[in-house]
């Protein structure tokens, strides 16, 4: 087991080198929640400090949607093998149990939301008491993935190859102290200090599961928790793989170091949320001065009704009187009113524009995040499905294969606490069921195979337990009921054919009294019949293959013109910006000439005018 001062300098490192990524996570996150502060210093500076802040999130309704889709397809672990042995059968029921306990539909889409916000998301296998006080194995979620350290190292997409994991939370000084004793936050030495005392209002508890080998040899995980300064529970895992896993992202290979890093959908397209912000709060800033309503007034017409004018903007009053004449009887100019409605057209444009920004550069059809109630056909469904997974492939595969690789650890973990058999080198192989990716292909494959019943009507006793396979909700018991209803059809037919064929063959060999050219005719048509049927199996392979490629076809062309349509909407929707934004500043212009000519108008009516000198005065 490592010291206190090894296990401080292997979270140094981690940390140091996983700096900027930590960094690049944490705004990620704040921006992908939609309730923090996504207004950066800069974006404050550049406005000014007391002008507006206001947020649209949008980032939040792309990830539940893509995680919605995911959880009506969820993943799950499944044990195959060539013979399926009862220690496969056994741990089989184990994981199912597990993952059912669990509830691992709700931790899987949690790294999956994860992986989608920051590019990073953890899962971890736990072992702990069960309400009996006995040994059990449980999956659990990490919902913060700013609380693990892993190995920098790692290349693999589950992080399997890494050497470490560690966790971190942070917890008050007095439960630290109830919890695991006052000693916890004495300061250690210094190159073991992950607590100071003068300085830390919180304690850390550190959790680090690590490779080891024993003096044997033999491969093992240990697990060291830390709390303030102090060791304070060790323990070894017998099994070789670390009980952590990650779900990552989308791989971005970085120009300046050559390293990869992953990300989610939020990070390229945080600067287009950003500008919606602008726009947003753009549109707040002239709402709120829209209610004050501005008088051109000469100070003496109300005079003797101040209290009443004072008021005129925080009331309505049926009228607001002024009077006609000063006190020299001189006329005087009535209150003029001045235009103070806004326009926020050019604001919506702008909000429209960024919100089509954020679907292109993140690349997800906007179909597949709003709600469309219009009625579409079965073709228009799939490509749509097709292309917002073309998109989104990588993260369903990268969880996919971060199941597995939990599903590895659950082998071990299982013969490890319950003292199971594990299965021999080759003997089994782990696969991962459902999810969204494979539910569109059963839909694909289910619309071909029911264009080949309505062209073959007489195979559709055949085609029926195949279809029924592909449609989602389907009881195995009818399954299976089709299947045999479609063995014994083809029973009938076989052993018709071989009573046909034996009874010509008979007559010939015995030489009875059937006319034998009857019964040649006989076997030559049902030879016929037999290269007629092998014609017709063939031409229908063809005909689903040709299926097949049409609607690969079609859902090319399809999500070609929806990208097209896209960008020319785009394009347009700039257009007409542009144009709005030049009719509003021509029409501001207009109106700035013709509010200095009323001024000048006013100013020159309400100048007394100059009379000429008299002689003699």
């Amino acid at each position: 087991m490592k010291t206190l001062v090894e296990l401080r300098k292997m979270l140094t490192d981690a940390d140091g080198a996983l700096g900027s990524v930590r960094t690049r996570m944490r705004t990620d996150i704040k921006f992908a929640s939609g309730i923090d502060d996504q207004w950066t210093e800069e974006d404050t500076q550049a406005r000014g400090p007391s002008r507006a802040r206001m947020q649209f999130p949008i980032f939040s309704a792309y990830i539940s949607k893509i995680v919605g889709a995911y959880n009506a397809n969820p993943f799950a672990i499944k044990l195959e093998g060539e013979k399926q042995s009862d220690a496969v059968e056994r741990l089989n029921e184990k994981i199912v149990a597990i993952e059912d306990e669990s509830n691992a539909k709700n931790v899987y889409s949690s790294a999956l939301r994860n992986a989608l916000s920051c590019g990073y998301g953890f899962i971890y296998a736990t072992t702990e008491k069960d309400e009996k006080g006995e040994p059990c194995v449980r999956i659990e979620a990490v919902p913060n993935p700013l609380s693990i350290f892993f190995d920098p190292n790692s290349t693999k997409v589950d992080g399997s190859d890494g050497e470490y994991f560690i966790h971190r939370e942070d917890i008050t000084r007095d439960k630290a102290r109830r919890l695991f004793g006052d000693d916890v936050t004495e300061s250690g030495e210094n190159d073991g200090v992950f607590y100071k005392t003068n300085t830390d209002t919180s304690v850390p508890v550190l959790t680090f599961w690590y490779k080891e080998k024993d003096e044997k040899g033999k491969d093992y995980v240990a697990v060291s928790k830390v709390v303030g300064n102090k060791i304070v529970a060790e323990n070894r895992l017998d099994i070789k793989r670390l009980p952590v896993v990650l779900v990552a992202g989308e791989a971005v290979l970085k120009a300046d170091s050559g390293a990869v890093e992953y990300t989610g959908i939020v990070h390229k397209a945080i600067d287009a949320q950003r500008l919606l912000n602008y726009a947003v709060s753009l549109s707040g800033e002239r709402l709120a001065l829209s209610p004050k309503a501005n008088y051109l007034v000469v100070a003496d017409s109300i005079k003797a009704h101040t209290k009443l004018w004072k008021q005129a903007n925080k009331i309505n009053p049926p009228a607001l009187p002024y009077d006609q004449y000063d006190e020299a009887g001189r006329a005087l100019n009535p209150p003029v009113k001045q235009d103070t409605a806004i326009n926020v057209g050019d604001i919506g444009g702008l909000t429209s524009l960024y919100t089509g920004s954020v679907a292109q550069i993140i690349g997800i059809p906007i179909e597949g995040i709003v709600e469309n109630h219009s009625v579409q056909t079965a073709e228009e469904v799939i490509t749509k499905a097709k292309a917002s997974e073309s998109i989104l492939s990588c993260y369903y595969e990268n969880l996919s294969s971060s199941i597995k690789a939990l599903g590895a650890v659950l082998i071990e973990l299982i013969s490890y606490v319950y003292k199971y058999e594990t299965p021999k080198d080759g003997e089994t192989r782990i696969s991962v069921s459902a999810g969204p990716l494979l539910s569109t292909m059963r839909k694909e494959k289910l619309r071909s195979l029911y264009a080949m019943a309505s062209a073959l009507p007489e195979y559709r006793t055949i085609l029926a337990p195949k279809m029924l396979e592909c449609m989602d909700g389907v009881d195995e018991e009818l399954i299976e009921q089709a299947k045999a209803v479609s063995a014994m059809q083809l029973s009938k037919e076989h052993a018709a054919l071989q009573a046909q064929t034996a009874t010509a063959e008979g007559a010939e060999a015995e030489g009875t009294d059937t006319n034998v050219e009857d019964l040649l005719q006989q076997k030559a048509q049902l030879e016929g019949l037999v290269q007629r049927l092998s014609a017709e199996l063939e031409a229908v392979k063809n005909s689903v293959n040709g299926e097949v490629l049409k609607a690969q076809n079609a859902v090319l062309m399809e999500d070609l013109k929806h990208r097209h349509a896209m960008e020319l909407e785009a394009m347009k929707q700039a257009g007409a910006n542009t144009r709005q934004a030049n009719e509003l500043q021509a029409e501001a212009e207009r109106e700035v000439f013709r509010a200095e000519q009323e001024q000048a108008q006013t100013i020159e009516e309400m100048t007394p005018p100059v009379l000429p000198p008299v002689e003699g005065v």
